[in-house]
């Protein structure tokens, strides 16, 4: 077993939150008339409150954490270098051991996010758009954990195997963009269309997991995904008696990256792929005053991977294993346990019209439910955001 992955940082690195709220550019089944362009300018700002902890380590037995009371103790790895750590003290080979699992990971960690998006009509029927998002994150680690890692590295460094164990700095950050998309929304009638949105090759304009800053007291954190996506969506609006009803169904198509989480380093992982449902209204108090309500629910299939199930992190429990043993890798994708995971998500809006083409909005946005299982660290699933806050300016413009 390696200890190379073990520290917080990599345990909350892989939120996938370009989920946590679909973009305005085609959140009804409006389209834009030809020739005009709109331009959102959107800032957003949450914290990562909960996630899933195996403090056994067994893959199956989950409990629910707040984010700043998690502890050493609720990481098997941890545990297992306290075991190894206490034989040493008994052997007379370490004057002490340093681990106490009741130690408090991190104080508190945050994400803010500049969102821009960019929208053409190409016709009346046919509208261009992209999403640019600047990220700038920090994960706070308590000054306990931290002198606690660098003593782990340190005790590790002296028994000739200190490049397994990275120590963990101050603080966790980043300041760089995330994965831009660029899609096409078609209006098929006058309430229905659907829309196409990808983020691949180039336009993975984050920094992912095999680019990231990190060694001992330096720690980058993620801000793209690693791996191409494909969204497919159609949006139906119905307009009721008294208010319209926004109708959204997608199926959001993951690819496969490697997966560098404890004590299993670059297992080819396969996502799952995601099934996307909203439902939105809206009420205007008047003209100019307009609020919005409205529930995504999010369906994440299992996550597979390769690599030998017999020493993976990802459990011996999982399907091939026993066939597998400690052979070596199976010739087919193994799922991960525990992988399926679901989440819906609360938003509440409110949007000032200034102008017909200068709009101002604010918008609240909170998971209602989250599964917190699973061995992959991602959303939904085994982490959970807790309630973000944006605020933003949408403009109009048709060039003469």
């Amino acid at each position: 077993m390696t200890y190379k992955n073990i520290i917080l940082k990599q345990m909350f690195a892989f939120l996938c939150l370009s989920i946590f709220g679909i973009q305005a550019a085609f959140a009804t089944a409006k389209t834009l008339p030809q020739g005009v362009w709109k331009f959102d300018l959107k800032y957003s700002s949450y914290d990562i409150v909960k996630g899933g902890v195996n403090p056994t380590g067994d893959f199956t037995t989950w409990s629910n954490r707040e984010a700043d009371t998690l502890t050493m103790g609720d990481f098997s790895s941890f545990s297992s270098l306290k075991l190894r750590f206490d034989e040493a003290v008994d052997a007379g080979q370490l004057d002490a051991n340093p681990i106490n699992l009741d130690t408090q990971l991190v104080n508190r960690w945050y994400r803010n996010r500049t969102h821009f998006d960019i929208a053409y009509g190409l016709s009346n029927n046919l509208t261009l758009f992209a999403n640019i998002t600047h990220e700038i994150a920090e994960a706070d680690y308590t000054d306990d954990y931290t002198q606690t890692s660098r003593s782990i590295n340190q005790i590790l460094t002296n028994q000739g195997v200190g490049d397994s164990f990275n120590a963990a700095p101050d603080k966790a950050t980043s300041n760089h963009l995330r994965d831009t998309y660029l899609g096409i929304k078609w209006s098929a009638a006058k309430n229905l269309s659907f829309t196409y949105r990808f983020s691949a090759g180039p336009l993975r304009t984050g920094v992912d997991s095999s680019e990231k800053k990190y060694s001992d007291d330096v720690q980058e954190l993620e801000t793209g995904l690693g791996y191409d996506v494909n969204q497919f969506f159609v949006n139906y609006d119905y307009q009721t008696k008294y208010v319209p009803i926004q109708l959204m169904a997608g199926f959001i198509l993951n690819g496969g990256g490697t997966h560098t989480f404890l004590d299993n380093t670059n297992v080819r992982v396969d996502y799952g792929d995601m099934i996307y449902l909203k439902v939105a209204t809206q009420y205007a108090f008047s003209p100019k005053f307009i609020s919005g309500l409205s529930l995504e629910h999010i369906r994440a299939g299992k996550d597979t991977y390769q690599g030998n199930p017999a020493t993976s992190s990802f459990g011996p429990q999982s399907p091939g294993a026993a066939a597998a043993g400690s052979q070596g890798v199976p010739a087919t994708e193994t799922d991960v346990p525990n992988s399926k995971a679901s989440a819906t998500i609360a938003h509440a809006s409110f949007k000032y019209i200034h102008k017909p083409f200068l709009h101002f909005f604010f918008l609240a946005e909170k998971p209602i439910q989250n599964d917190k299982t699973g061995q992959v660290y991602d959303f939904p699933g085994r982490l959970e955001p807790g309630l973000k806050l944006s605020i933003g300016t949408t403009f109009f413009f048709k060039a003469s």
